[in-house]
C-alpha cells in the first residue's frame, strides 16, 4: 500500500509562504478564505499555493465534497471552492 505521508507533508509546503504578521493563523485564514464560498477569496487563497500544494488541496476538496462523514456546509463549501478553482483552468 503506497504511503499517504508524501501527500500529507507536501500539503504543509505552503504553509511557511503564508506567514505575516497581520495573521496569527495563517493557516486557518487560508482555509477560512477557500471555503468561503466567495470567489475572489477562493482565488486569492488558491493561487498563493505552489502547484505541488495546488493539487493536494484539490484531492482533499473533492474528498469532502463526496466523502461521507462531512457536514452538509462543509461539502457546500467544498464544491463551491472546487467549482471556482475549475474555473481558473477553463478556457475564456
Amino acid at each position: 500500500m503506497p504511503s499517504k505521508w508524501p501527500r500529507q507533508t507536501s500539503f504543509f509546503i505552503f504553509y511557511d509562504s503564508l506567514n505575516t504578521m497581520d495573521n496569527l493563523d495563517p493557516l486557518q485564514s487560508f482555509w477560512e478564505n477557500l471555503l468561503s464560498r466567495n470567489p475572489a477569496r477562493i482565488q486569492s487563497a488558491f493561487l498563493s499555493l505552489d502547484p505541488t500544494s495546488k493539487q493536494v488541496v484539490i484531492a482533499h476538496l473533492q474528498k469532502m465534497a463526496t466523502d461521507p462523514g462531512w457536514h452538509p456546509e462543509q461539502v457546500e463549501s467544498a464544491r463551491a471552492a472546487l467549482e471556482t478553482i475549475q474555473s481558473l483552468f477553463r478556457k475564456p
